[in-house]
């Protein structure tokens, strides 16, 4: 079988909070021009492009389905996910998201990544840069993973390489 690719990106509610956070990061900058401390708002400003690399960096651009394993490409790491790892793989329900805390991560720039918590699910990892197509799956060592591909049938692709193996 040939390695399935589906790409990650922004859906419409993503792109509005990310714009949010933009504008309220950079704004402060600009609200703080009048203070005439030329030094701070240029560490102001280089802080906050820190903290959009670092976070536009994690982001997944796209999922790699193989034989072996499910990989997750973003420009500053790789992540795998064998599949013989793999218990179960569905859909993850509004009721699994809620009372979810991050605990290590960052949601609402350019999506969300990182590690989380949730009461009904325990601890998961992360990945995704749109609010739909939000795929859980769990492993027996590796913990829980939430990857969110644009094609919403890669979950049923998952399902036939889990099945083929």
């Amino acid at each position: 079988m040939e390695p399935i690719v589906s790409l990650s990106t922004m859906d419409r509610g993503t792109r509005m909070s990310t714009l949010v956070i933009l504008f309220l990061l950079f704004g402060v900058n600009f609200a703080l021009i009048y203070t005439h401390n030329f030094y701070f708002l240029l560490s102001m400003f280089f802080f906050n492009i820190l903290i959009c690399g670092f976070s536009r960096g994690y982001m997944p651009d796209s999922f790699e389905l193989d034989k072996e394993r499910i990989t997750v490409y973003s420009y500053l790491q790789k992540t795998e996910i064998p599949l013989c790892e793999i218990i179960s793989v569905r859909e993850m329900r509004k009721e699994d998201g809620q009372g979810m805390i991050r605990t290590f991560g960052i949601s609402m720039l350019f999506g969300s990544v990182g590690y989380f918590h949730s009461p009904s699910l325990g601890n998961i990892r992360i990945f995704a840069r749109r609010r739909n197509n939000w795929i859980l799956i769990t492993t027996r060592h590796h913990g829980n993973f939430v990857i969110a591909p644009d094609d919403s049938e890669f979950i049923h692709h998952i399902d036939s390489y889990l099945i083929w193996r």
